[in-house]
Formats: C-alpha cells, sequence, structure tokens
C-alpha cells in the first residue's frame, strides 16, 4: 500500500510466512515501511548482531567487528554492506547513538534509493504509525 504520511510518501506492506507443521507449526509476521531518500549513499542493510551460538566457530570468543571503534552502535548493530566501517562513518554519531538503543527486533535497509524499516511480530495500528515515526526519524537524522 502506498499513502501519503504527514507529507511523505510512504510504502506499507505486511507479510507472513509459516515454518514447521502439524502442531509444530510457527508464523512469522513481518511490517515494513519504505520512503525514498535522496542522498548518495551505498546500500546496506543494519540487523541485530548474531548470538554466540550462530557465529561461525572462529569468531565465537571475539568482540562484534565494530565494537571497538563504534561503542554501543557496533555491540548492538550488525552492518551489511561492502564496507561496514565506512557505512557506519556515514551515518554520523547522532543516528549511530539512536539505532543502539533501537528495539531488537527491526532491520534496516538502504537500497535503489529506498530506506525500510521492517518490523517482526503482529503490530497493532498504533504501532504501525511508530514504526512509519522511526522511518521519519531516521531519514531526519541522516547527515546530508
Amino acid at each position: 500500500m502506498s499513502a501519503d504520511w504527514k507529507g511523505m510518501r510512504v510504502r506499507v506492506a505486511e507479510y507472513a510466512y509459516t515454518t514447521g507443521t502439524g502442531k509444530f507449526y510457527e508464523v512469522h509476521e513481518f511490517l515494513e515501511a519504505r520512503m525514498s531518500v535522496d542522498r548518495d549513499m551505498p546500500p546496506f542493510r543494519l540487523e541485530a548482531p548474531t548470538g554466540f551460538m550462530d557465529r561461525p566457530v572462529t569468531q565465537l570468543f571475539s568482540a562484534p567487528p565494530l565494537a571497538a571503534e563504534f561503542g554501543a552502535f557496533g555491540r548492538t548493530t550488525n552492518v551489511v554492506a561492502d564496507a561496514p566501517e565506512a557505512v557506519a562513518r556515514l551515518l554520523g554519531p547522532d543516528l549511530r547513538q539512536w539505532l543502539a538503543e533501537r528495539g531488537v527486533d527491526e532491520t534496516w535497509c538502504l537500497r535503489d534509493g529506498e530506506l525500510s524499516c521492517t518490523r517482526s511480530g503482529a503490530l497493532e495500528e498504533h504501532e504501525v504509525e511508530s514504526v512509519l515515526g522511526r522511518l521519519a526519524t531516521f531519514v531526519a537524522k541522516l547527515p546530508s
């Protein structure tokens, strides 16, 4: 669905998929909100870091790769990009701090001139408004 939200053009989609069968199934629900961004930035994805047991054996006891330079942001965010350090620097300190305080149930992606925020779980109507607000805040905090 596309709509104007507080003067901004946004696209919102809800989707779900099921894993498992019988009484051992689980439904995974998501909401994604997108808006165009007129900044020249490389594509990236920001997601929660992998858990201890999900890491390769060689990285089990190492700190997250961006933790030393970017503090809380580096500990709470996995930057997926060709040059993760460069993307983290481009985001600026204010946006990195704001992202470090986010919930782990959202993923950010910038690709093809569009920024998206994806939240997991079933959302109430007022929570959709919250996702749109976070998307607008992210764009406002992006350095020019």
